[in-house]
């Protein structure tokens, strides 16, 4: 297995503690079978204090794409060979031979990288001390020296989803947002709809470039949402965040996979761009243009003494002051309907998880955020 196989980029991912270390915590795949785990560092392998790899960011962007130069296949190849004729499990990497720190053409130690088999978790990025053999959930993705790194860190967004990001500045590459990682979201401008703007939020969507093998984002979302190959049915709960809002209704992302629409009659409560919500598919259209509602289907197929009591719900901020207990004639003069039908409807929107029944009233059910 190769880095990328052992390890997901841009997800979360159930990873083994290898070693504890000065620097942190040497994580390893526990499905891997163990095959390329010939190479081994020590903390002397490393010739740096431990504070210089847990340097903090200060809080600003990195914006050097520059990697550090790659540990040697041909040496890499020469430890193996010379480790099996050894016969032994574990090989170091040989010192270099005037035992002096190795640094760049400024002067500055090279902070070396681990293992391909293994990752580090840094120990400012370790919200708690694992210890070895425990299995831990990390976030992976590379450093600023893109090494690959875990984290247990929260990020916003992970591989494949959309979210609502704040710029923290911008340069002239792009736009760089905050995402929950030390490492700052690269936007270039080509993925830009319109040029962002340091402090300002948007939509977007979490990619792996293939060519550099970086996480990046992108505003494009038209061009990542797509319905050519529908993976939801009519009547489906789903997914959706509020991605635009239009004439007709509110355009809106499907399980981050495809866009649908909500049309502005069936939004009961207040929405904005970013939200996200629970819906159901309503219609796929011959055109794979798909309608989304915010109420269960069975909403659309009550009758109509039920839907009268919805719209008055709407009107009067989802809640009604009338129940089985009201007086007839009150019911009668604000709905136009007897107690008994009153009864029979809000009954059948009580089934459908559309309304909650209090003791002073009915009241619509909020869709969840």
């Amino acid at each position: 297995m190769d880095e990328k196989t052992l390890y997901n980029l841009g997800e979360y991912q159930i990873l083994k503690v290898d070693e504890v270390s000065d620097f942190g915590f040497f994580l390893v795949n526990p499905n891997s079978d163990g095959s390329n785990f010939g190479i081994r560092y020590t903390d002397d392998d490393f010739d740096l204090e431990p504070e210089d790899f847990s340097a903090e960011t200060d809080g600003e962007a990195k914006t050097n794409f520059e990697p550090t130069s790659e540990f040697n296949s041909e040496s890499a190849a020469n430890i193996n060979e010379a480790q099996s004729s050894a016969g032994k499990s574990q090989f170091r990497r040989p010192k270099r031979s005037d035992d002096e720190p190795e640094t760049d053409a400024n002067g500055k130690r090279i902070k070396p990288k681990p293992p391909s088999d293994r990752i580090l978790l840094p120990t400012r990025l370790a919200l708690r001390k694992p210890k070895p053999g425990d299995l831990i959930r990390v976030f992976v993705y590379k450093d600023n020296e893109e090494r690959l790194t875990a984290t247990m860190q929260e990020p916003l967004i992970t591989l494949g989803e959309i979210g609502l990001l704040k710029v923290r500045n911008v340069d002239e590459r792009g736009a760089w947002m905050q995402w929950g990682l030390d490492k700052d979201l690269f936007v270039p401008y080509r993925e830009q709809v319109e040029k962002m703007e340091a402090d300002q939020s948007y939509l977007v969507y979490l990619y792996l470039d293939e060519q550099s093998d970086r996480l990046a984002a992108t505003a494009r979302l038209e061009k990542v949402l797509r319905n050519e190959e529908i993976t939801v049915e009519e009547g489906e709960k789903v997914n959706l965040l509020i991605w635009q809002c239009t004439d007709l209704g509110y355009k809106v992302a499907i399980n981050n996979k495809h866009k649908g629409l909500v049309y502005h009659n069936d939004v009961f409560q207040p929405v904005k761009i970013g939200d996200r919500l629970d819906g159901y598919i309503g219609l796929i259209r011959e055109d794979l243009q798909i309608d989304v509602t915010l109420r269960p289907i069975g909403y659309r197929k009550i009758e109509p003494n039920a839907e009268k009591i919805l719209d008055t719900l709407k009107e009067n901020d989802g809640f009604l002051d009338l129940h089985d207990k009201s007086d007839p004639g009150d019911i009668t003069a604000r709905l136009h309907m007897s107690k008994k039908t009153f009864k029979q409807a809000i009954g059948k929107l009580y089934k459908e998880g559309i309304i909650t029944l209090e003791s002073d009233g009915i009241r619509l059910v909020e869709v969840e955020k």
